[in-house]
């Protein structure tokens, strides 16, 4: 069973064309779970925090926001044997834990193979208990696929430095589709 956790970030547009991806045509050969969006009020808004103004992403550590407590609780229950988590803009894959052994980081290398996403290895850490990444607080629980796309548009997180160059929506989308087909295999 894979988990695919989309749009994190609310300022993040290409998660959304994953989980629309997902939608359209589930993978056949694992079964998928699918939260299209951890930040729906951040979505809402168009801005990266929640509600409460915290970036769940950086909420690995303490699960102190609703959101990322009921995906650490449902985690918990369901233990995925993958769990994805999808971004934008920077364009790479990641794994974590990044062991050479991992079925992440084949997957995050097969996906370099097969789109203009690049394999980054490691999909990082902090050391900062209190601001860990989502996917180190849910490492106990299983192995994360980080997917970074390509930004749809320059206003998809304008923060972002150096601004990584955006695609458009057909190349996106071939990326999805590379991308599921990996998960699938």
């Amino acid at each position: 069973m894979v988990l695919v956790v989309g749009q994190i970030h609310g300022n993040e547009c290409s998660p959304t064309l994953f989980s629309d991806a997902i939608r359209r045509r589930p993978p056949s050969n694992v079964g998928i779970w699918l939260i299209p969006t951890l930040n729906p009020d951040g979505h809402a808004a168009y801005r990266r925090e929640n509600a409460n103004g915290a970036d769940l992403n950086a909420d690995g550590g303490t699960f102190a926001q609703p959101e990322t407590q009921a995906l650490r609780d449902f985690v918990g229950r369901i233990r995925p044997s993958l769990t994805v988590h999808v971004h934008s803009p920077n364009g790479f894959a990641a794994a974590w834990p990044a062991a050479t052994d991992s079925s992440a980081l084949a997957m995050c290398r097969s996906i370099a193979d097969r789109t203009a996403i690049r394999c980054a290895g490691s999909a990082g850490s902090r050391s900062d208990r209190s601001r860990l990444f989502l996917w180190q607080g849910l490492e106990p629980l299983g192995e994360t696929l980080l997917v970074e796309l390509h930004a749809v548009s320059d206003a998809e997180v304008p923060g972002a430095r150096p601004r990584p160059s955006t695609r458009d929506i057909p190349s996106i989308r071939a990326d999805i589709d590379q991308v599921l087909a990996v998960v699938d295999q």
